[in-house]
């Protein structure tokens, strides 16, 4: 089966190596133009309001594919708007992500779902199969706005210790110390405060897109430091 990733940054280079297949960026041109002929397509862009759907849409014109697996985080309800397309949004740590494309099991939302976790397997990917890709879009954001949360959590903390002369390390001693005694669902996460601003390119752009949805104050504590 011919695929292609569109999209070559830290997900869809990775994705890329993982698969085995063809790819292209247009910011890099490392490969081919992509042109007709390809089974699968594979989209790693970035998530835009006013573009991402017709783009896909601009590519699957082009590429005339049977599949379309959307692998980018986007907000609810994305994913059927596009003919032929599923979700499966990429887990795991920058930097290493090649190694968590191939450890976590990826999530696979909507109705070829089946098809395209049969050719994610046949690179090695361990799948789960759900009926929608609001399922699994939803998945994702909550997974990014809970981390948020944690580091909101954690500079509340902060201010906390400041305002009553507590050193911070105390905080993460006081929570290893009851990690080491509870039962592995009841760990507390131990996190770092933030700060001014919470670091990287998914957290709080992601749970922008969910507070637009589903308003939530959590949410709202974590766009704080956006």
């Amino acid at each position: 089966m011919r695929s292609i990733v569109i999209g070559l940054g830290e997900i869809g280079g990775p994705l890329r190596e993982v698969l085995g297949c063809d790819g292209w960026d247009i910011k890099s041109g490392d490969f081919p133009f992509p042109s007709p002929g390809y089974d699968v397509l594979n989209i790693c862009i970035p998530y835009s309001s006013c573009n991402f759907v017709a783009t896909v849409i601009s590519y699957q014109l082009l590429i005339n594919p049977k599949l379309t697996i959307i692998h980018s985080t986007v907000p609810i309800g994305t994913t059927s708007k596009i003919p032929n397309a599923v979700h499966s949004p990429i887990l795991g740590k920058h930097g290493n992500m090649e190694q968590s494309i191939r450890g976590f099991t990826k999530w696979v939302g909507g109705p070829l779902a089946k098809e395209a976790a049969k050719y994610l397997e046949s690179a090695g990917i361990k799948c789960r199969v759900v009926e929608t890709s609001e399922e699994t879009e939803m998945m994702k954001l909550r997974c990014l706005a809970k981390y948020g949360v944690s580091i909101a959590f954690a500079q509340y903390e902060k201010e906390l210790c400041d305002k009553y002369n507590v050193p911070y390390s105390h905080i993460w001693e006081w929570d290893t110390n009851y990690n080491e005694h509870v039962a592995s669902h009841l760990k507390r996460p131990i996190l770092d405060f933030p700060g001014t601003k919470i670091g990287g390119h998914c957290t709080t752009q992601n749970t922008k897109l969910l507070n637009e949805s589903d308003p939530n104050p959590m949410l709202q504590e974590v766009l704080k430091y956006a």
